[in-house]
């Protein structure tokens, strides 16, 4: 796996991590259910340790399959028409951007644990 282009490690309020556009008004599921992700067009969400069990490290990389040591939870499309990915909280409370060149994406979620992970690479590739 190469290097990440964006690292943070911290308590993640409601125990998920959102991607999306920085354009995105697609709405996510309210609920999850046994999904480990679930996502719309310009937006996903991801289960990641929660806050009151600690802090979890989300990783992002570009260009790059992903790890071979953590379990692939999701591989799908993402639409990244503002050239903007915002990786953020479920209550947009914190937030980072990452400026990629517009257009589709496939992404690949990877997981250290299926059930409390408490680290999550989001494997983002130019379709």
């Amino acid at each position: 796996m190469s290097l990440p282009i964006l690292s943070i490690r911290r308590p993640w309020p409601w125990g998920l991590v959102l991607v999306s556009d920085a354009l995105s008004r697609d709405p996510l599921p309210t609920s999850m259910g046994a999904e480990a992700v679930v996502s719309a067009g310009t937006a996903l969400a991801a289960r990641v340790l929660h806050e009151v069990d600690g802090d979890a490290l989300v990783e992002v990389t570009l260009g790059d399959p992903g790890p071979t040591d953590l379990h692939k939870v999701f591989e799908g499309p993402l639409l990244v028409a503002s050239g903007q990915v915002v990786i953020g909280d479920a209550g947009g409370e914190r937030t980072e951007t990452i400026k990629v060149q517009p257009g589709p994406y496939l992404v690949r979620i990877f997981v250290d644990d299926r059930d409390q992970p408490s680290r999550l690479v989001v494997a983002l590739w130019h379709a």
